[in-house]
């Protein structure tokens, strides 16, 4: 009899504890093959069968390589996609295949996009047209993908003294006519966008208070709806970034305390009280917080002010597990975010240390065994 309470006992000590599910077990980070130094942080998209890491060198290509396993990088060599960048992008992999975006500057800043049916050949991308600019603030511009497109969100400066928040659809043949997220100016960050279905998210940090904010479109951007307040507290010290899935929309962003916060909605509209994710978060750089969901909940990663690389899962925002270090060494790069990206059952994160690209794929302890569906990727800036 005591025998067995003890092996009763043992069990319910070894079982998982509800609400704790989402235990992530590091694997061995690797190096990924390159040809040139590493000027941007270093993104991932990925589905169950294939995993592709992009960068920017300091000439301005960007450069891309697959994996099959989310450890070897050797499924096709490493290539250039795209030339002339600004070193900023972003990658995701919507239902049509891969998307990048960056900044191209010609007569004058524009977003520039890439993409792939397959993740294996790639079109040398085209110029998304905008309305004349001076500048875009050095911001990344952001992209999300549904079954009829992709989506990208930027800011552009078009007087050299303010900034404003843009959107425009890709429906596959061309884009459409940028439009204003919001009428009022925002902060120098770009809006960051993801999508569940037809409903793309954009949010953003306004511009007078330094607020986390949000808005809908459910007309592939031809319209937004009115900003809807994430914060009140006048605290937001870095892009918002966001990811959408069947269970809501999650939100996330440092504050100037250095601490990452997060607030979930089931409607982009209505936002929970702010939510810790972590504390001494690297505000040197104003590194933002990379995201990826699935309909097991989400998964945030970010750099701290040692520069080593952490995660943590929530399945609800509600609340988060203790964070888990990943990765050592990150290289200290403006706006710097790490890639997170689900891939199959497991977590791929990418991040740039010492001019080179580095990935680690994690084990990742979910509430269920059903398979990621809908994620946004994180962005890649400098």
């Amino acid at each position: 009899m005591v025998q067995r309470s003890l092996h009763k006992a043992l069990l319910f000590l070894l079982a998982p504890i509800a609400g704790v599910c989402g235990l992530i077990t590091p694997g061995t980070p690797q190096a990924i093959p390159h040809s040139t130094s590493v000027a941007s942080t270093t993104g991932v998209a990925a589905t169950s069968s294939r995993a592709v890491a992009v960068w920017a060198d300091s000439t301005g290509a960007v450069w891309q390589i697959s994996s099959l396993d989310g450890i070897s990088w050797n499924a096709g060599s490493s290539s250039i996609i795209a030339t002339g960048i600004t070193t900023f992008l972003e990658i995701c992999k919507g239902p049509l295949g891969y998307g990048v975006i960056a900044y191209i500057y010609t007569t004058q800043i524009q977003p520039y996009f890439i993409f792939s049916s397959d993740g294996i050949s790639w079109d040398m991308g085209q110029i998304v047209p905008v309305p004349p600019n001076i500048g875009n603030g050095g911001a990344a511009p952001s992209i999300a993908g549904n079954n009829q497109g992709f989506m990208t969100t930027y800011t552009l400066n078009p007087s050299g003294v303010i900034l404003y928040g843009y959107s425009s659809f890709y429906d596959g043949s061309s884009w459409s006519t940028a439009t204003k997220i919001d009428s009022a100016t925002i902060a120098g960050e770009s809006p960051s966008v993801a999508v569940y279905q037809n409903t793309f998210v954009a949010t953003w940090v306004d511009n007078t208070n330094f607020n986390a904010q949000s808005g809908i479109s459910t007309d592939m951007g031809a319209t937004w709806s009115a900003p809807s307040a994430i914060t009140n507290d006048n605290s937001v010290n870095s892009q918002v970034t966001v990811s959408a899935t069947s269970k809501g929309f999650l939100a996330a962003w440092v504050d100037v305390s250095g601490n990452a916060q997060s607030s979930f909605s089931s409607d982009a509209m209505t936002w929970s009280s702010p939510v810790q994710i972590a504390s001494d978060i690297n505000t040197s750089d104003n590194t933002a917080i990379g995201l990826s969901g699935t309909s097991d909940g989400y998964i945030a990663a970010w750099q701290d002010s040692m520069n080593n690389a952490y995660a943590s899962f929530s399945e609800d925002g509600s609340s988060w597990a203790d964070p888990v270090q990943i990765g050592t060494g990150l290289d200290s790069i403006d706006s710097s975010i790490i890639g997170v990206s689900f891939f199959g059952s497991k977590c791929l994160f990418t991040w740039t240390s010492g001019s080179a690209p580095y990935s680690n794929l994690c084990q990742v302890e979910l509430p269920s065994s059903s398979s990621p569906h809908s994620y946004k990727r994180p962005s890649n800036r400098r």
